[in-house]
């Protein structure tokens, strides 16, 4: 998966690649075999008008095959504020999955439905 960083302030840079490395493999084994063509924005942000509290603001973005996911999260720490995009995207991801599965059964289930000229 290909990650691509926006860190403010600069200094953090290093600390978020570490962090983001550790923190979104989960991301990854969802996304199995579509995870090398897997593109994922994360931006990290840290509020300079406050001090302490919700201090750190995160939005990451995954482009997987066309599908578009994103999530957003503000916490007091770099940790919580990526498990929490990490949870959202994994979240979202599998819903999709799910969402298209069933889309496939319901079209199947129609097929053989036509095929057998409303006979049951």
């Amino acid at each position: 998966m290909n990650i691509i960083f926006k860190v403010t302030p600069d200094a953090l840079l290093e600390d978020v690649q570490r962090l983001a490395d550790e923190h979104l493999r989960p991301l990854e084994r969802v996304l199995a075999e579509k995870a090398q063509r897997a593109e994922l924005t994360l931006d990290v942000m840290r509020d300079t008008k406050q001090q302490s509290g919700n201090v750190f603001n995160a939005s990451g973005n995954l482009v997987v095959e066309g599908a578009v996911f994103h999530a957003r999260a503000r916490g007091d720490s770099i940790e919580l504020v990526l498990d929490k995009v990490r949870d959202d995207l994994v979240r979202e991801v599998r819903t999709s999955n799910g969402r298209a599965k069933s889309l496939l059964r319901r079209g199947g289930k129609a097929v053989k439905s036509f095929l057998r000229f409303g006979r049951r």
